[in-house]
């Protein structure tokens, strides 16, 4: 944080964080201390202090920050009386204005400090003794404070793969899904490949799909399930229908009567459907296809809203076409009940974007979604150094995106975390050469690093902030 008529600054760091209990730097130009800080929902306590040498436990939980208090609210303990001055501020920042604002006074020994906060960033404003220090947005990373917005969350999930030191098989599979529930998760999203689907002509095993019906409907959670007809950049259909145009008669009938088979297991229990995965990424090599695609997406949109009405039906794009969709891919985008988006917010050389990245990125999806839904099919977002990353820089990633996504808590309709556990070598290995990356540099430590477990199955800063955020 800057002072605008000098060159002093206040920065508050998070050293450490187990996302319930956050140990906290405050560098001032009057010194250092450390404060430890705990989340006691929509109030953070001082639970310690010391400095870098060490903090010492203070032996009582002393009410610091008290978000969901009214103006005038005052509360005092030995680090002072404090007070609620102010709610609904509006402040102007570097890049943005915040609002929302909620300002709280310290009187401690004769000296006043006063601090505004903003929903889904924290710390905005920090003055003491008439200096008034601004937050220097581009220098900052948002920290792991909980959000001051009361909002609820949207429906989160995450997508629970098999860990590294795990058996396949029914025991480990429940086990995974106790884990999502007992952190808070209620969205889940699957995926189905045609040819896996209907191995032989005619003939379709809908076993997977039946798999995915019943874990929501005894969870009761938001569900939404990914045909992979298109899959990044390669077609995934039949054998004998790879040469095909996509709004051949023979394509068109086998389609729906994949369709077909596939409603009949929906049961009222797959919210959303996407037609196709990444699709922009196809399009990009075959833009002459688009018009046949639409029109092939268009036939099974109006067969599935006959036998499966409840479901919204759409085509999920990646997050960094979201400027396209209003030109190159606005027929396409139009044509789906929600705007269904792959996520993963790092550099063309797989190097991780600031935490900071979630707010500017969510606003763009925002307004590209007009008035529909919104789903995340995937967040990715890598903890290895070698992405210019670590655990802590994910967890504050995936709280910052949170944040906003509670205060569009009626828009987004799901968003889920990819994966539960990180891969293990053998199987990293094998995903990248399927994707054909293999001799693309830092994209297989971008990949090992998703998860939010580690390979010994011991949770990742990631997680435990995740999970305090659905639960407190």
């Amino acid at each position: 944080m800057k002072q605008s008529s000098t060159t002093n600054q206040v920065r508050f760091e998070v050293i450490s964080s187990d996302g319930l209990a956050s140990r906290l730097r405050a560098t001032t130009p009057w010194g250092s201390t450390d404060w430890e800080l705990t989340d006691r929902t929509s109030q953070l306590d001082m639970t310690a202090y010391g400095n870098a040498s060490g903090v010492v436990p203070l032996g009582v939980s002393l009410p610091m920050y008290r978000f969901d208090q009214p103006t005038g609210t005052k509360w005092t303990n030995m680090l002072g009386t404090f007070s609620i001055t102010a709610r609904g501020l509006s402040v102007t920042g570097a890049t943005k204005t915040y609002t929302d604002c909620v300002r709280i006074q310290q009187d401690s020994n004769g000296t006043s400090y006063i601090t505004t906060f903003a929903p889904g960033t924290g710390m905005i404003q920090y003055s003491v003794a008439g200096m008034v220090f601004n937050l220097d947005e581009a220098s900052s990373v948002l920290p792991l404070f909980p959000s001051t917005s009361t909002n609820p969350l949207p429906p989160i999930g995450v997508l629970p793969n098999l860990a590294a030191n795990e058996t396949d098989n029914a025991v480990s599979a429940n086990r995974r899904l106790d884990t999502l529930s007992s952190g808070g998760m209620k969205f889940l999203l699957t995926y189905g490949s045609w040819p896996q689907m209907e191995p032989t002509t005619g003939t379709f095993d809908m076993g997977g799909l039946q798999y995915h019906v019943s874990i929501v409907s005894t969870r009761n959670w938001t569900s939404a399930y990914t045909l992979t007809l298109i899959h990044m950049d390669k077609r995934e259909v039949p054998s004998d229908l790879q040469s095909l145009a996509w709004d051949s008669p023979k394509m068109q009938s086998r389609v729906l009567k994949l369709v077909d088979a596939m409603a009949a297991e929906f049961k009222g229990k797959v919210d959303y459907f996407q037609f196709g995965n990444e699709v922009d990424t196809y399009f990009d090599a075959h833009p002459s296809e688009i018009n046949a695609y639409l029109t092939l997406f268009n036939a099974v949109k109006a067969r599935l809203k006959t036998t499966s009405p409840s479901t919204k039906v759409s085509i999920t794009f990646k997050q960094t076409s979201v400027a396209r969709l209003a030109t190159t891919y606005a027929a396409l985008d139009a044509a789906g009940d929600a705007l269904v988006l792959t996520y993963g917010p790092y550099t063309a050389y797989y190097d991780a974007l600031p935490p900071s990245a979630a707010v500017t990125d969510f606003a763009a999806i925002k307004k590209a979604a007009r008035s529909r839904k919104i789903v995340f099919q995937e967040i990715a977002y890598p903890s290895s150094p070698a992405n210019s990353s670590s655990p802590d820089q994910q967890a504050q990633f995936l709280v910052a995106l949170l944040n906003e996504l509670r205060g569009a808590n009626t828009q987004v309709a799901g968003a889920q975390v990819f994966l539960l556990s990180e891969l293990s070598s053998s199987a990293s290995s094998s995903m990248v050469g399927t994707l054909g990356m293999g001799s693309v540099e830092k994209f297989s430590t971008l990949l090992q690093s998703l998860g939010l477990f580690d390979t010994y199955s011991m949770p990742k800063p990631a997680w435990t902030a995740i999970t305090n955020e659905l639960t407190h």
